[in-house]
């Protein structure tokens, strides 16, 4: 998980790590999985990372680190994880913290839901009750990682 993604489920962390750990693999993740952005888990060895940051100057490969394990050609095992919870797949929603329109969604998230902890459906579950809120980031255009400025 990465610093713009203050709202990851846990469970989902959880689903990720023990991926790793039982299927011997070099980087699992669940990226692809439709989850709102901002619950993307990724899991490697820091090893790796070591490996990867040394054979590189890329400032794309420098900002979202995790680029060679699933760019092609990758000499790397991945897998993939499958959606933990099917109906949450929601690919319509934003949260994640990278504008302020993301940091207003967030907020008004944290505030609603928070100080308990809470999952992305108990987020989903009030953004749909919260259209308004849910709209404020809508419009933001996700860049791809190799995506020019």
């Amino acid at each position: 998980m990465t610093g713009d993604c203050p709202l990851i489920d846990p469970a989902l962390v959880k689903q990720g790590l023990d991926a790793f750990l039982s299927a011997q693999v070099d980087y699992v993740t669940n990226r692809d999985s439709g989850y709102p952005l901002g619950h993307c888990v990724e899991v490697f060895r820091s090893e790796d990372l070591m490996t990867i940051e040394a054979s590189t100057a890329d400032p794309a490969d420098r900002e979202h680190v995790t680029l060679p394990y699933y760019e092609e050609p990758t000499p790397w095992s991945v897998l993939e994880v499958k959606p933990l919870y099917p109906s949450l797949v929601r690919d319509d929603i934003r949260l994640t913290l990278d504008t302020a329109e993301d940091l207003e969604v967030i907020r008004a998230v944290t505030e609603a839901l928070g100080p308990t902890a809470f999952g992305v459906g108990d987020a989903i579950r009030w953004l749909d009750a919260h259209p308004d809120v849910a709209s404020l980031n809508r419009h933001v255009h996700q860049k791809a990682a190799r995506e020019a400025a």
